[in-house]
């Protein structure tokens, strides 16, 4: 039988997770901090369903698989497998990728693979997005792909309807994504205003965006908006339950006085 490629061929290890060790000892050279970050249900979502994809480097240590590179990896996937176990579902194993050499080596191989990663652009990870949908794809597969939330999709998607300025100040990081979507239902013209009062601030912020895309109503604008308000209320009742109501009210405020009279005296 002729090799798929060819190219040499590596072997990799296959562990339960839970097998695999995660220094916890500060002092220790394979110590890394983000291992008490929360776990991201997110990312359970994702391995539960496409397992870890990318292989964990690890060191012999004591006869023990030490992670190298991967921690977080092995923790989200630990999680999975414990809701795969009572979902009653085949757990994961993790593929693994054995490393040798000294502590400073070692050390190399942890700080380089996290060191060296280039993340996409809110806007990049967009167009991704819309290249998966437009193949048939749904949001809620998208969430479990991308490891995000729904609202993060849906957020996603929102960019893309963005006025070209407005998209090219959160490729360059002039505002983040955040704020830019506050101003989706803004036409054009108007987002390039609300973009030029956003960029005076040094830290133009969602809840900036908010406000300039949302400006506070007037006194007037709120009384309309509140007479609109109950008056499709009181449609949806009868006049027995309003004068009921009336009169209930009515005898609530009566009691109240009553008691800021005694009070008083």
């Amino acid at each position: 039988m002729s090799k798929a490629f060819d190219a040499p061929r590596s072997d990799l290890y296959s562990f339960d997770p839970e097998e695999l060790v995660i220094q916890t000892d500060e002092n220790h050279p394979q110590y890394d901090p983000r291992i008490h970050l929360p776990i991201s249900d997110a990312f359970v979502r994702n391995i539960k369903k496409f397992g870890v994809i990318e292989p964990v480097v690890i060191a012999k240590e004591d006869k023990n698989p030490v992670v190298v590179a991967g921690r977080r990896r092995v923790l989200h996937a630990r999680e999975a497998n414990k809701q795969l176990h009572e979902e009653g579902r085949p757990l994961i194993r993790v593929k693994c990728e054995i490393r040798r050499g000294d502590e400073k080596d070692l050390m190399g191989v942890s700080f380089s693979e996290n060191e060296n990663r280039v993340d996409l652009t809110p806007l990049g990870r967009a167009r991704k997005l819309i290249r998966y949908l437009e193949r048939g794809g749904t949001e809620e597969e998208a969430a479990v792909i991308f490891g995000v939330s729904i609202q993060s999709i849906q957020n996603w998607l929102k960019l893309m309807e963005l006025s070209s300025p407005v998209r090219k100040a959160v490729d360059s990081g002039q505002i983040a994504a955040s704020a830019a979507v506050q101003l989706c239902d803004l036409t054009d013209s108007e987002q390039k205003v609300a973009l030029e009062e956003l960029l005076k601030d040094s830290k133009p912020t969602a809840k900036k965006a908010r406000q300039i895309a949302r400006p506070k109503k007037s006194e007037e604008e709120q009384q309309k908006t509140a007479k609109r308000t109950l008056k499709r209320l009181l449609k949806n009742f009868d006049a027995d339950f309003l004068r009921s109501l009336i009169e209930t009210l009515c005898e609530e405020e009566e009691e109240e006085a009553n008691g800021e009279a005694e009070n008083a005296a």
